[in-house]
């Protein structure tokens, strides 16, 4: 699995085998159907960024403690079958 960017907003996603996955809105559609989360991008969006450059503001604060466990990716992969993108 492998980080990307992709679409003309330069989304971050998973790629895997011929698919990538859009990260920020596969926890929010997590957060919507399993948890209930009526406010679920807005929670998504403090989770995970969802482009380059929002992610290029969001890290610089947190530099020290960056980083994408493999079982969110894990998680965010399983359940994003609605937002799969072909590569």
């Amino acid at each position: 699995m492998k980080i990307v960017l992709f679409g003309p907003e330069r989304r971050i996603g998973a790629w895997r085998s011929d698919k990538v996955i859009d990260l920020n809105r596969a926890l929010a559609s997590y957060l919507r159907e399993q948890r209930g989360d009526s406010n679920s991008q807005m929670h998504a969006d403090e989770r995970i960024p969802h482009s380059w450059r929002v992610l290029s503001l969001w890290a610089k604060p947190r530099s020290k403690t960056l980083s994408a466990p493999s079982s969110m990716l894990q998680r965010s992969e399983r359940m994003a079958s609605s937002t799969m993108l072909r590569a």
